[in-house]
């Protein structure tokens, strides 16, 4: 049986990953910054430097430094809730890989962590570079044959409108907060309404 095929991103798509930043900022510099200070409007590139400016820990703290972590060990990072679950659904009808525009360096520990997380769930996992002359998310998406593109990233959504993909905006976060999103994409805030979204369309 034919099942079209679902593209899934990971970071706050299906991991909770800004709240696992959080706690190893405020764990590493003694400090107390709550989910609301990582829910300001802002540009996404650059958005975390940014919250962590207009608190005044800035200089206290970069992206570098906690990327041996990830590397190393991703077993703290928790999934959203109900992710498992609706996926285990949509298996049923529909093929699952995921998509990440995550550093290539992260690869076995995310490995390992999605098959903590989600066992035998993901046909495949496929990093979209972000160097010149690299694939966008969408070209990435669409060589492999995917319909859908479930990410948090506009720019990621866009670039696979561009290329006849569907798209859902996952989650509300602030750096989906003025941003200019085309009319075609769907916004689903959390994965019940993923489940709900796809229930429609079946």
């Amino acid at each position: 049986m034919y099942k079209p095929v679902i593209a899934v991103d990971i970071d706050d798509v299906l991991a909770d990953s800004t709240e696992h930043l959080r706690l190893q900022v405020n764990d590493r510099l003694g400090i107390d910054l709550q989910p609301h200070h990582y829910a300001v409007p802002g540009e996404y590139w650059g958005y975390y430097e940014k919250v962590w400016e207009v608190n005044g820990v800035a200089h206290r703290i970069t992206l570098e430094e906690l990327d041996p972590i990830m590397v190393e060990d991703q077993s703290d990072v928790q999934p959203y809730a109900q992710a498992r679950e609706v996926l285990q659904e949509l298996a049923k009808c529909y093929r699952l890989i995921v998509v990440t525009a995550r550093d290539v360096s992260w690869e076995p520990a995310t490995k390992r962590w999605l098959q903590e997380r989600f066992p035998n769930m993901f046909e495949g996992m496929h990093f979209a570079g972000h160097e010149k002359g690299k694939l966008t998310k969408g070209q990435l998406c669409k060589r492999l044959g995917a319909e859908w593109l479930i990410d948090d990233n506009v720019n990621h959504a866009h670039t696979a409108l561009d290329e006849g993909i569907r798209v859902i905006l996952f989650g509300d976060y602030g750096w989906h907060q003025g941003a200019k999103v085309h009319d075609d994409v769907v916004r689903c805030k959390d994965w019940p309404a993923v489940s709900e979204y796809f229930d429609g369309i079946a």
